[in-house]
């Protein structure tokens, strides 16, 4: 199957694909480049990069008030479709042929809406070995509300790989912190704090800070110091959580 039939059959558009082939091209770049590489007016290539992000596809960092894109590994399309999971998998070997290898020591990236979530949910799973430990605090009941389905999911996922969870909930989503107790793998505590639509996820070199409003945003941010550091920040407060709500 061709590259471009493949990506079609996960709902991309011509503009989408021709985007996200040149970002693979390219590694990353501004719309300028990629207006260059794709012949598109502007307005079409802003247009294709809001899909692409929408569809949890692209994701992009702000330099200098502009926005630099970054595609999404091909190696994790499957993820984004299960159900053409074969057909993906055909086309996979010719995107990372053309993507362009950079060094990722260290990286700071910005994914949009439920797809972005989703996307950082599969790499977090990708990253973590069995046996490793991902932390999450501050898990409030608002999130567990909106994408139970998703992070059910992730936490079946986890514990067929055998990873560990360590997660802080806020005291109102105990209900949810229940059912995580229930599984394999998982140490659950709460803490009273004040209520926030926001919470921080610590894996492998990565930390990822969402931000759950009308199109939710979550910063992801690789480097090993800044994730020991939060794993650092992370056990003061589990120090002080209690294993049962108040």
């Amino acid at each position: 199957m061709q590259p471009e039939t493949a990506l079609h059959s996960l709902g991309l558009t011509s503009n989408e694909i021709k985007v996200y082939l040149a970002l693979l091209q390219l590694g990353k770049a501004t719309v300028t480049p990629l207006r260059r590489s794709t012949k598109l007016h502007g307005s079409r290539v802003y247009e294709a990069l809001h899909g692409l992000s929408s569809k949890g596809l692209a994701k992009y960092v702000v330099l200098a008030k502009k926005k630099q894109y970054h595609p999404l590994e091909p190696d994790r399309l499957v993820g984004v479709a299960f159900q053409l999971e074969q057909e993906v998998r055909q086309a996979i070997p010719f995107l990372n042929s053309i993507k362009k290898k950079e060094d990722v020591e260290q990286t700071a990236e910005i994914y949009e809406g439920i797809k972005g979530i989703k996307s950082v949910l599969d790499l977090a799973l990708e990253v973590l070995k069995p046996g490793e430990t991902y932390y999450i605090l501050g898990a409030p009941k608002i999130a567990n509300e909106k994408l139970e389905g998703f992070l059910l999911n992730t936490h079946q996922r986890r514990v067929k790989k055998k990873v560990k969870l360590k997660i802080i909930y806020h005291q109102d989503a105990k209900k949810f912190g229940k059912i995580r107790e229930k599984m394999k793998y998982t140490d659950v505590r709460y803490i009273g704090a004040e209520q926030v639509p926001s919470w921080i996820e610590i894996f492998g070199d990565y930390v990822a800070t969402y931000l759950l409003s009308e199109n939710p945003l979550i910063f992801v941010v690789r480097n090993k110091d800044v994730a020991r550091s939060y794993k650092i920040f992370f056990d003061i407060i589990w120090k002080r959580a209690k294993p049962q709500p108040l």
